[in-house]
């Protein structure tokens, strides 16, 4: 898994289950803490909590506390082995992860961290939203705004409310749809208002947000 940075510490997945705290000037590691299964994508950083979001080969989300690498949290995702090919996105309190439920679809799993008060730490918004294909390549941002790129074609961008409590994440666009009849990987590369979707050709198009459209 590739190394995530946050601050001056570098967090590294390994396939044994351990996560090691690197620190970037240094190169030392100090920290380490095993979790009990195999890791197969990287862990994701909250940018204004300070947690490590890493998912699990199988079933379970683990919240981990960048500062002592104590497990803060588990929570039982459901999801099967290698149904999960991306690191989760992190939108300020929000975490997105994409579980590939099945070849023709996928789950968009919608969490907000909620450190303080009564409750989970991980608690979820609104039920996962179903996206036809499966997303294999990173989740990006345009802004603030969630991108998610299937391998059948469908894009969507989505806005995420950070002051209400429930359904969170809602389309900022109506979706490319869904165009192909096998799977093909598309990487999404955003430029101001520009999205180009690379695979076996490049096609480029305008983000409309004003009139919900791509």
């Amino acid at each position: 898994a590739s190394p995530v940075v946050a601050g001056d510490q570098i967090y590294v997945a390994l396939d044994s289950g351990k996560i090691l705290q690197i620190d970037a000037v240094s190169g030392n590691s100090a920290r380490r803490v095993a979790i009990p299964q195999t890791l197969g994508i990287s862990a994701s950083a909250a940018q204004i909590h300070p947690y490590l979001i890493q998912v699990g080969d199988h079933s379970n989300v683990y919240a981990i506390s960048r500062e002592s690498l104590a497990c803060a949290e588990v929570v039982y995702l459901g999801h099967k082995a290698g149904t999960i090919a991306t690191p989760p996105l992190i939108v300020e309190d929000h975490v997105l992860i994409a579980e590939n439920a099945a070849p023709e679809f996928c789950w968009l799993h919608i969490f907000k961290i909620t450190p303080s008060g009564e409750g989970p730490l991980l608690r979820r918004p609104q039920a996962p939203l179903r996206l036809a294909g499966n997303v294999i390549v990173p989740m990006t941002l345009y802004g603030r705004r969630p991108v998610v790129a299937t391998d059948l074609g469908e894009v969507n961008v989505f806005n995420v409310d950070f002051n209400t409590d429930t359904n969170t994440v809602t389309t900022a666009t109506a979706p490319l749809p869904a165009s192909r009849a096998a799977p093909l990987l598309s990487y999404p590369v955003i430029e101001g208002t520009t999205l180009v979707l690379a695979d076996n050709k490049l096609v480029k198009y305008e983000l409309q947000i004003s009139l919900k459209q791509i």
